[in-house]
């Protein structure tokens, strides 16, 4: 079994979240109401702010802030995703689609198991994850044009006059990895 070893200091973080298989499930609108109803259920026990947010077809990035430093964010996405699970039975494969070690698991291949974090470090670190988030669903063809999204804090920080509405148009950002 692998031995994943978490950074749980500090209070803000990066999360790449990714659909069981790459499946293109997560925009769908009963997909979408029922992950926003789970979230919500678990912000009252587990308060914390979303900062940012963009959802694919297949994937979802998000910027968290947490109320306290002490916190498990483990143990908040597995409740979330239990619970959109829960609220999904559309979306679960058959037992035969999956590994004996998901059906011994009790999942139902609407995520994968793992996900990806990263504690934002400074201000230039969430600036870099929150063009990164931002860009990506024109980075994977979805949108020639940033502001087409419709899946995306984006529009909420044109508003708030972070962005300009053209921001990303004829752009080719590197990687994520390159500005660190």
């Amino acid at each position: 079994m692998s031995n994943y070893l978490r950074y749980y200091s500090g209070t803000m973080y990066f999360f790449t979240l990714v659909a069981f298989e790459r499946r293109n499930i997560f925009c769908k609108p009963d997909f979408l109401s029922a992950f926003k109803t789970s979230i919500q259920e678990v912000r009252k026990q587990y308060p914390f702010k979303i900062i940012a947010w963009v959802q694919l077809p297949d994937h979802l990035h998000c910027i968290l802030n947490f109320e306290q430093e002490n916190h498990d964010f483990s143990k908040i996405w597995s409740i979330i995703k239990r619970k959109t699970t829960k609220l999904c039975p559309q979306y679960h494969l058959r037992d035969d689609d999956l590994s004996l070690s998901k059906v011994l698991r009790n999942e139902k291949g609407i995520f994968q198991r793992r996900f990806y974090e990263h504690l934002i470090r400074n201000e230039q670190d969430l600036y870099n994850h929150l063009n990164y988030m931002h860009f990506n669903p024109v980075k994977h063809n979805l949108v020639e044009k940033t502001k087409d999204w419709q899946y995306s804090t984006f529009h909420r920080y044109v508003k708030n006059g972070f962005y300009d509405e053209n921001w990303g148009e004829n752009m080719d950002l590197p990687h994520i990895e390159d500005w660190e």
